[in-house]
């Protein structure tokens, strides 16, 4: 999973890139609460 964000961040602005971490953050941060 991290090669594969790796590898899109060669074609990826830096800000574009920020910006899907922070939603694959949410994302992941919401199953989490969901588990609880």
């Amino acid at each position: 999973r991290m090669m594969v964000s790796l590898f899109l961040l060669e074609g990826l602005e830096e800000e574009a890139w920020v910006e899907a971490m922070r939603v694959e953050a949410m994302r992941v941060e919401a199953m989490r609460v969901e588990e609880e």
